[in-house]
């Protein structure tokens, strides 16, 4: 008897093709791909009274940098009642070079859960984060035959 997710036509097997196919359409689509890079933002904790039945972070302005030594090339300050920067107005299609996407889908040993991994690289010109949620929110209506 195979274990789950071995043997020919398994149902793990179909969802990790389906999976497959799913991950290759939408980092091959670069109007997708665009839309789940986020410039100028980071993900921060929000308030208590800000958090909502999703999660606890949202995205904010960047307002500097990490290291003191960039903070003189930032391009952006916080001001009375608004924070803002240049890197805002940024564009996937101006300020990205060039994308890598090495991805893998596989059947875990544990928990014989399809799933899978991946490392993205960007080579940029700018401030950018990577919006895991709106990935997962493109996959799960994948899954649903809807497409993104």
């Amino acid at each position: 008897d195979d274990a789950p997710g071995q043997g020919q036509g398994s149902e793990a097997e179909k969802v990790m093709k389906q999976m497959g196919r799913a991950v290759h359409y939408l980092f091959s689509k670069e109007d997708l791909l665009a839309s789940m890079v986020v410039f100028g933002k980071a993900l921060r904790e929000a308030s208590a009274e800000q958090q909502d039945l999703i999660g606890k972070y949202q995205w904010e302005v960047l307002t500097g940098t990490k290291k003191e030594e960039k903070l003189v090339r930032f391009y952006g300050h916080a001001t009375f009642s608004r924070k803002m920067n240049s890197y805002l107005d940024d564009d996937y299609f101006t300020h990205i070079q060039n994308v890598e996407c090495d991805c893998g889908v596989e059947v875990g040993p544990q928990r014989h859960h399809p799933h899978f991994h991946m490392l993205l690289t960007f080579d940029h010109f700018t401030y950018i984060h990577f919006d895991y949620k709106l990935m997962s929110s493109y996959l799960e209506l994948m899954f649903k035959g809807i497409d993104p």
